[in-house]
């Protein structure tokens, strides 16, 4: 769960990348964009449209549109996806998407990988009987 620090701290970093305030109410293509670099990042660490959509004094369908349509924006401009490249790796040298979960959630997705780990193990030795029997009947 990202902190209201965590997300003070991401407003700063966006205002200070892009040179704006992401809580005006300005339709220039800079705030916008910013929105969208500042929407994507906490979306991809798991906030809430809500969330994210109260702490820019925006309706949850805006975050929604912005976060789905990022993946986009950031393939066609290369400038934008520089600076979310830069945003988020300043932000995540600070906040470590490991450090926000707690040890309940921290030891599911252990288990998580353990199952998953095990069956590919499963799996992988299934896959050698199966080459093997191929093999032999490639002999006769």
């Amino acid at each position: 769960m990202i902190s209201d620090t965590q997300i003070k701290y991401l407003q700063t970093i966006i205002n200070n990348e892009f040179d704006v305030d992401i809580l005006d109410k300005s339709r220039k293509q800079d705030v916008v964009n910013a929105r969208l670099v500042y929407s994507y990042i906490l979306r991809e660490r798991g906030c809430k449209f809500l969330r994210i959509a109260k702490s820019l004094n925006k309706n949850h369908s805006t975050i929604l549109y912005l976060t789905r349509n990022a993946p986009f924006y950031l393939k066609q401009d290369e400038d934008l996806n520089f600076r979310y490249e830069n945003c988020k790796s300043l932000f995540e040298s600070r906040h470590s998407p490991i450090h926000d979960l707690t040890r309940r959630e921290l030891l599911t997705a252990y288990m998580r990988l353990n199952t998953k780990h095990e069956n590919l193990i499963e799996k992988n030795k299934e896959l050698k009987k199966t080459i093997e029997r191929l093999e032999l009947l490639k002999n006769y």
